[in-house]
């Protein structure tokens, strides 16, 4: 249960990252590139005022990249080897260069548009979750899910008797799973992500039930 989820959700959303945004990249690069033209012509008229914007470039460079990085258990569930996610991360320019660790861990470098692209994607799949959850036939006790801004919080509203007369307290390994990368791919440390998840009885207001992820995996999942 845990592999699959893992797999549809982060995993997923991982290998979309290197996937896509190539060609608004490009886009991008030729705005650069046409700016840079505009500077060098500007030059040429006074060429003492315009020396130190190399140097400004290469800093706003720098300035614009940012570097995201997987623990070993996260890439684990990808089943990929280190040169296929080398080779996917090739296909998109927003990808600046991937590092496999020997401890299994990987670092991303990419450009600060690319990761803010990333990021805002991923917050609107995990909302569209959130509704998929509250709408679908999988987790009938489940009539709302709320959420932090940074998804380190999510909050059930459920129907108390049905769902402690079900399963849908798997639901929550669907958006601490999405949570968890979520904040992974916004810089949270390794050692410092967290994502709690509350069920609580939507006519009493009684919380009946706290999960935190990822300290409570193990046990749900026996």
């Amino acid at each position: 249960m845990r592999k699959y989820i893992f797999t549809s959700v982060a995993a997923a959303g991982l290998l979309a990252a290197t996937a896509c945004g190539g060609s608004e990249e490009n886009t991008e690069n030729n705005q650069i590139e046409n700016n840079g033209t505009g500077s060098n012509n500007e030059g040429e008229i006074g060429n003492d005022e315009n020396e130190p914007a190399p140097a400004d470039e290469d800093k706003a460079s720098e300035s614009e990249e940012r570097t995201v990085t997987f623990p070993a258990d996260f890439m684990e569930e990808t089943d990929m080897e280190p040169e296929e996610l080398e080779a996917s991360a090739e296909e998109d320019d927003t990808i600046l260069d991937v590092e496999v660790h020997d401890d299994g861990s990987a670092t991303y470098t990419m450009t600060e548009q690319g990761h803010s692209e990333m990021l805002e994607q991923m917050a609107a799949e995990i909302r569209t979750s959130m509704e998929e959850i509250e709408d679908g036939e999988d987790f009938p006790s489940i009539s709302e899910v709320q959420s932090s801004d940074d998804f380190s919080e999510f909050t059930f509203l459920v129907d108390r008797e049905t769902f402690e007369d079900s399963f849908d307290g798997f639901a929550a390994f669907t958006v601490a799973y999405s949570g968890m990368f979520y904040q992974l791919f916004d810089g949270v440390e390794s050692d410092d992500y967290e994502v709690v998840v509350n069920v609580e009885d939507e006519e009493s207001g009684e919380v009946i039930d706290t999960s935190t992820f990822p300290d409570d995996m193990d046990e749900m999942e026996e």
